[in-house]
């Protein structure tokens, strides 16, 4: 009987690992550098994923008014953005990308200091950017 127990959770076991999710694809990266107000030890990269998301990293980031949120930015027009969702008390979050947006256009990341007002644009108070590349 304890044979059979064993083997039974063997193939329990052996049939989850095969079930596994696939390794996402990295499509595209960035390294976000600190701006000009913002002291030189910030960083952070990103890296976007083939399943849509973005996996945002950063260190030693300010926080002066509220949270974090996380833009992408059209770098021909900057008035063009897109918020993709705040960062959460830790140094990393994996944030979705909304359907439909052209990461081509949409290439620069930007993490801002927001106040908690209730006013959902950009705060102009941006702490790290950087550019995603293929």
């Amino acid at each position: 009987m304890a044979a059979v127990v064993l083997a039974l959770a063997g193939t329990v076991v052996a049939d989850r690992i095969v079930r596994r999710a696939p390794a996402q694809t990295v499509i595209a990266q960035a390294a976000l550098s600190p701006l000009a107000t913002v002291t030189a030890q910030a960083s952070g990269s990103v890296r976007v994923l083939s399943d849509g998301k973005m996996r945002v990293e950063v260190r030693h980031l300010p926080l002066t008014a509220g949270f974090h949120e996380v833009w992408l930015l059209d770098p021909d027009d900057l008035t063009r953005m897109v918020a993709i969702g705040t960062l959460p008390d830790r140094p990393d979050a994996v944030l979705p990308v909304p359907p439909g947006i052209d990461m081509n256009r949409y290439r620069l990341v930007d993490i801002s200091d927001e106040p908690d007002d209730g006013d959902a644009a950009h705060s102009g108070r941006s702490l790290l950017r950087g550019t995603l590349t293929n």
